[in-house]
């Protein structure tokens, strides 16, 4: 991110940064509304569910290249990337969709139109569809990845970049 890359911004940050800026804002006007607290907690409680397994995944791609063949680092790390790939799919993929066009119509038609104003819903809806549509890239890594099996995409001799050397 940033601190690799001497803190200049480069067109990874972008959907990374925007990712939190969003995020942050739809979680602060839930707690200035005093409403909208279930879909900020379901939709944080969706979107980082796979978190455990994505750093796990992280720290086993790198942990493989400081470490000689046969480390329990190579052994988990096929394991870890399929589990990570099959996790983030199926909810960035199939639940997500479905959890969002469900918070878009409770947001439009029902309880969220009694207690949040309808600016502020459609603001909400943009955000939130924003990030689904923004994480597909991801998604489309992740369906590929699990596609692959216990055959790896990050493996020991895989290049990031100059960023990212050792």
């Amino acid at each position: 991110m940033l601190y690799i890359k001497n803190w200049t911004i480069v067109p990874d940050d972008i959907p990374f940064l925007g990712h939190h800026v969003v995020t942050t804002l739809y979680m602060s006007q839930v707690r200035v509304l005093e409403a909208g607290h279930i879909s900020a907690m379901t939709l944080m409680w969706s979107g980082e569910f796979s978190n455990p397994l994505q750093n796990g995944h992280v720290i086993t791609r790198f942990a493989i290249q400081m470490t000689e063949d046969g480390t329990l680092w190579h052994i988990v790390h096929p394991f870890l990337e399929l589990m990570f790939a099959i996790v983030y799919f199926v909810f960035r993929a199939l639940l997500g969709p479905v959890q969002i066009a469900h918070i878009t119509y409770d947001l439009l038609t029902r309880e969220g139109r009694k207690n949040i104003p309808l600016y502020i819903s459609i603001g909400w809806i943009i955000m939130i569809w924003g990030i689904l549509i923004g994480s597909i890239p991801w998604t489309k890594e992740c369906y590929e990845m699990a596609l692959d099996g216990l055959e790896v995409k990050y493996h020991k001799d895989y290049d990031y970049g100059p960023g990212y050397e050792l």
